[in-house]
């Protein structure tokens, strides 16, 4: 790191440096993979170990499927990145966007342009580190099993049972007690509903879930919401299902929030279409990009770093309101 050792510079070989630092040498051996695992060092069996050409480099990479900027159902990625870029140039890294296809294949990704041209800017020391996102499988298994320089996969969480605990606490405060939840994903939330409900004998809650985040799945679950419920609020942890729900709302002429409160999830930049201000639970995506700033600067310095759930700031509105 102090350019002592040049790139492309050969170490002495292993017993040589047990020599030099007076210690086993399978504890040579364990230092220098773990030199290798942060992309200080590149080892070739039969060659040697040598110092990486990318030693000094200030530039990430950053690959991802080409549809990350066209399609819906993963359009918080593309301000999720572009907060990154902005936090990365702050820092003084320089950034290169790698574009790859969807494809399953193995044997078609092996060629695939964008895929190869990482491969070969890694090989080259042009490249420090790569954060990964929405690729294809033959992408993430190189970059999980073969890359010799530190990978991101973007694993950043929602704190969703939080969420869901300070969306019913919004809704309990202003009068709600009989609440219905939307949600796709998170099996999890229907322990962390029982738990709120025992806590809180007075609130009668119901959870409606789906496997998928789309509009039609949101439209589905507000008609099996009405099918056996009237309820006074709302609280929907998807915008996507967002969306179908409200469409659900403006055909039955269910007014809000005269007839239903709605507390919803957005992303920050991204609010849904309604003609009422939405009161809103939201996720800002640079808190993402600082997220896996930090773990990617920690894995180039060898320090472990804990990604944490990103919480959602409660946004206030006219679509819930004091019952």
């Amino acid at each position: 790191m102090e350019g002592r050792l040049k790139p492309g510079a050969r170490l002495p070989a292993t017993t040589e440096l047990s020599k030099m630092f007076n210690v086993n040498p399978d504890t040579v051996q364990q230092s220098l993979k773990q030199l290798a695992d942060r992309g200080f060092v590149s080892r070739t069996p039969g060659r040697g170990t040598f110092i990486r050409k990318g030693i000094s480099s200030r530039t990430l990479a950053l690959i991802f499927k080409h549809s990350l900027f066209i399609d819906e159902e993963i359009s918080f990625y593309s301000s999720y990145l572009n907060d990154l870029v902005v936090l990365g140039e702050k820092e003084h890294w320089n950034l290169r966007f790698f574009l790859v296809s969807e494809n399953l294949n193995p044997e078609d990704a092996s060629g695939e342009k964008g895929f190869v041209d990482l491969k070969k800017a890694i090989n080259d020391g042009e490249v420090r580190a790569v954060v990964e996102f929405c690729s294809n499988p033959s992408v993430q298994d190189y970059l999980r099993n073969e890359c010799p320089v530190p990978v991101s996969f973007s694993d950043v969480t929602v704190d969703m049972p939080g969420f869901l605990r300070r969306g019913l606490d919004y809704l309990r405060d202003r009068g709600y007690r009989k609440v219905a939840v939307l949600t796709a994903g998170y099996p999890e939330l229907q322990a962390v509903l029982k738990s709120y409900r025992q806590q809180h004998g007075e609130m009668e809650l119901s959870l409606y879930r789906s496997d998928k985040a789309d509009h039609r799945e949101g439209y589905q679950l507000i008609r099996q919401v009405y099918a056996k419920e009237a309820p006074e609020a709302l609280l929907i942890t998807n915008d996507r299902v967002f969306t179908g729900a409200w469409y659900y709302l403006l055909e039955k002429g269910i007014r809000v929030p005269q007839d239903l409160a709605v507390l919803t999830h957005t992303n920050k930049g991204r609010e849904p279409m309604s003609h009422v201000p939405l009161t809103r639970l939201e996720i800002d995506p640079m808190d993402f990009a600082r997220e896996i700033y930090h773990e990617i600067t920690a894995k180039i310095e060898g320090r472990n770093y804990e990604l944490r759930p990103v919480v959602a700031s409660l946004v206030p509105g006219k679509s819930c309101g004091e019952k």
